[in-house]
């Protein structure tokens, strides 16, 4: 039987407006991969301190975050930014204020580049 120990360090966090996400990875040969990443006034908590009639309200924005982090070994967004404003509808009330929760894991991989056209791929390894 073989056993493969596979670190996998995980993090992520609630951002609000006017904060910025730094997905990083500490090691050179890991990359960020996005696993969650919710838009909106999802819970009370540090961003959202009053009801309102207004929470619980999100939209799932994991595709604008792995298309900007996943496969890189750092990345940055703040919120909010341009993609998340274009949301069309918005998840809340567009008055209120919202903010990204999400979590990434940093996996061994590496960021190739396929040239001409600028294309980003990622290979993640198992060991």
């Amino acid at each position: 039987m073989t056993v493969m120990n596979v670190l996998v360090v995980q993090a992520g966090g609630e951002f609000c407006e006017l904060q910025t996400l730094n997905a990083s990875c500490r090691h050179r040969d890991e990359v960020v991969v996005m696993e969650t990443a919710q838009y909106g006034r999802m819970r009370l908590g540090s961003c959202v301190v009053a009801d309102l009639g207004f929470v619980g309200c999100s939209r799932d924005v994991l595709s604008i975050l792995d298309a900007r982090c996943s496969g890189r070994r750092q990345c940055t967004m703040r919120v909010p930014d341009q993609d998340l404003a274009a949301i069309r509808p918005q998840p809340c009330l567009t008055e209120l204020k919202s903010y990204l929760e999400t979590s990434y894991r940093c996996q061994k991989g590496q960021l190739r580049r396929l040239f001409p056209i600028g294309l980003h791929l990622f290979s993640i390894s198992s060991s």
